[in-house]
């Protein structure tokens, strides 16, 4: 019997080992270096979208500022007839600020109502910058400019004490829904701007002038209780009764061609708002303590409210020339939503608006034009002058009627 013993070495099955592991090991560095390499990548992203969120809320604060500053006043607060800086002052950290009233998109015009506003906002480290802009003007609350009497209402006129109501524009001092009574109980008197003089010859101080002492100037008499009344009263017009009843009959008391739609282009609740959204609020309850004193732009008093003393809205002060002004007006229109009365001391230039009646019982001034949906009555002396730049000048809109431009914004 044959045995056949082979002493052939058996194959090594060790280097495919380690091959293998080799494979293995390169493949996990090879994932450990891209996990690595994303992760680094991601959290620069992330810290870029921190810097770029962070440029973009300080930007976005810093226009909420602006805006705010515009709405306040315009865009020339120190009234140097320059656009204003706003970056000396301490706004936000690491935010600018830039009004452009020339851009020739949102406005080329160079005033002081509108204007390009771009905000550029930075990150803490400095290393990020996100810019918003937005157009921002002026819009209008009284249809056609404001009322161009001195004095309106929706019921009747009867001022029994020395009262001089004048109007050197045109040539209707009172507009009524009733009666207005001229007797030997009155002592009340209207005036015009003489007929040989032109509004061209007088100059804005001469315009609105309240002098009496010893004669008010630039003016003659139309209507007392010797005279009558004049053409300068118009009594018992139809249009005013019509919207006194739609008045009545609303829910709302403003609804389409009511008294308060003849004046104004927003509604009570509106108004009411923009008074609101003024920063501090001036959106105010009426106590008897005149709440409106010390305020212009626009003011809406909820209730009753009696003004004995007390000044509202600031009247421009005039050059020697009579036109130009050493300092701008700022007007109010006031809302009172309920009685009003003028006492003694009050100082108004603007407009005044009363839902309900005006009673004037002390020594009250009203630069401007008084609108009442209820009777004017009282034994107190009143000055009513009537100006008519309500909205304020070409420099600057009133509190509360600045906004933004619908679709003007734009951040990058």
């Amino acid at each position: 019997m044959n045995i056949n013993i082979s002493n052939r070495p058996t194959k090594q099955k060790g280097m495919v080992t380690l091959f293998t592991s080799v494979i293995l090991l390169v493949a996990i560095t090879l994932v450990a270096l891209l996990t690595a390499k994303t992760v680094i990548q991601e959290t620069k992203m992330t810290a870029n979208n921190k810097r770029a969120q962070q440029a973009f809320f300080t930007a976005d604060g810093a226009m909420d500022y602006a805006i705010a500053y515009f709405n306040d006043g315009g865009l020339d607060h120190d009234e140097d007839g320059f656009v204003d800086d706003v970056n000396d002052a301490v706004v936000l950290p690491n935010a600018i600020i830039v009004f452009e009233n020339n851009d020739g998109n949102c406005t080329n015009a160079g005033n002081m109502k509108s204007a390009l506003i771009t905000t550029t906002g930075t990150s803490l480290d400095g290393t990020a910058s996100r810019n918003v802009s937005v157009c921002v003007g002026s819009r209008s609350l009284l249809k056609g400019g404001g009322p161009k009497q001195s004095m309106i209402s929706g019921s009747s006129v009867g001022l029994t004490g020395s009262a001089q109501i004048i109007n050197r524009y045109s040539d209707l001092n009172i507009w009524s829904a009733d009666t207005i009574s001229i007797d030997n109980s009155s002592a009340m008197e209207t005036y015009i701007r003489p007929t040989d003089v032109e509004i061209e010859d007088l100059t804005e101080a001469e315009l609105i002038s309240t002098d009496t002492v010893p004669q008010i100037p630039d003016v003659q008499k139309v209507s007392s209780n010797g005279l009558g009344a004049g053409t300068d009263i118009y009594m018992e017009d139809a249009r005013l009764a019509a919207a006194m009843a739609i008045t009545n009959a609303s829910p709302t008391k403003d609804g389409e061609g009511s008294f308060f739609d003849l004046f104004l282009n927003e509604t009570k609740a509106g108004v009411a708002e923009m008074a609101n959204s003024i920063q501090p609020t001036q959106r105010l309850t009426g106590d008897g303590s005149c709440v409106a004193d010390g305020k212009n732009g626009i003011i809406w008093i909820d209730g009753n409210d009696k003004c004995t003393g007390g000044d509202i809205g600031i009247p421009p002060v005039f050059d020697a020339t009579g036109n130009n002004t050493v300092t701008q007006g700022h007007p109010a229109i006031v809302i009172v939503d309920g009685d009003l009365d003028l006492g003694g001391g009050v100082n108004v230039y603007g407009l005044v608006y009363v839902t309900g009646k005006l009673t004037v019982s002390g020594i009250a001034t009203v630069q401007g034009t008084i609108v009442s949906e209820g009777s004017v009555a009282g034994n107190g002396t009143l000055r009513t002058v009537y100006t008519r730049n309500f909205e304020g000048d070409s420099n600057a809109p009133i509190k509360g009627l600045g906004l933004v431009v619908s679709g003007s914004w734009r951040d990058w």
